[in-house]
């Protein structure tokens, strides 16, 4: 089942970038990014394609976690991190290569490390739809992750496909709003790691729902305020499988200095909430403040 739909997944994801490939540009305006763990690249749709040509971008978040502090009260701090190269295909299309890492200037358990997360390529489709109006668009992204983090690997991860599907209102000037659904397939080499206390069952499935408003505050000043709902199915491991629920939020304030240069703040919640089959959610705590860094090419 689990092959029927990473099949089904993939062949969606091919037959939207063929189509898009070959349709000429109805808009001048790209959907806007999804907000999530790892930035997006954005480059402008024109309906003069100059290209193809090469994308990129560097995301660097300095972070203050004030629930990892040690038994001497200092709080932990590391950074957040991602790298992204690629290339624009078409005024709609384009592909990259993202890699998120981590570091740890100073944490409760030590080290100075640098972490590596999951990458993954992306394969990001713009404007399949816009409305008469150009209020109303619709876009597609397709990720393949690669298990470049050691713990994934260690649990046997293999892949995890994951396909977003945006659709964009536009209501004003200074008022968007984004709400996108994310099925996402994880394939993992064995269903489980550990026993008795120390069982973990490894994801199967998962669905997630987004949903994004951006308001202009000013020129070149935005704010996002995305809620993030999670529910994941995990593999059927040592007689058991079950859901789990997740819901957190990720608001940034960002300033555009230049065309290709960003400054701002952001806050990444732990959950905000979760639950498992009894549909209970609990509320827990944690996060971090960042500070945001980003540049293109």
């Amino acid at each position: 089942m689990r092959t029927n739909w990473l099949l089904s997944l993939s062949l969606v994801s091919l037959t939207l970038t063929v189509l898009a490939l070959g349709a000429p540009s109805t808009s001048s305006t790209q959907s806007p990014a999804v907000v999530g763990p790892a930035p997006l690249s954005t480059s402008t749709t024109s309906s003069a394609f100059d290209g193809p040509f090469i994308t990129g971008s560097i995301d660097i978040r300095p972070s203050y976690y004030p629930d990892a502090a040690d038994s001497n009260g200092v709080d932990g701090i590391g950074t957040q991190n991602s790298v992204e190269l690629g290339v624009q295909l078409s005024p709609k299309v384009g592909m990259a290569y993202n890699q998120s890492f981590n570091t740890n200037v100073y944490q409760a358990n030590g080290g100075k490390d640098v972490v590596a997360q999951d990458g993954f390529l992306r394969t990001k489709v713009a404007n399949i739809w816009n409305s008469p109006d150009e209020t109303w668009s619709l876009g597609f992204e397709n990720r393949l992750y690669v298990p470049t983090k050691s713990s994934a690997r260690e649990n046997g991860m293999v892949t995890v496909v994951r396909n977003y599907l945006n659709l964009t209102k536009k209501f004003s000037e200074t008022l968007s709003v984004t709400a996108s659904l994310v099925p996402i397939v994880h394939l993992y080499n064995r269903a489980g790691n550990g026993a008795g206390v120390d069982a973990a069952a490894n994801p199967a499935f998962e669905n997630r729902i987004y949903l994004i408003p951006t308001i202009t505050l000013a020129p070149r000043l935005t704010l996002s305020l995305p809620i993030f709902f999670h529910q994941s199915l995990s593999r059927v491991y040592l007689g058991k499988s079950k859901w789990t629920f997740d819901l957190w939020t990720w608001p940034e304030l960002m300033y555009g200095l230049t065309e290709n240069q960003s400054i701002g703040v952001a806050y990444v919640s732990d959950p905000l909430s979760t639950g498992n089959d009894d549909g209970a959610l609990k509320p827990t705590g944690g996060g971090a403040f960042q500070l945001v860094f980003q540049a293109t090419l």
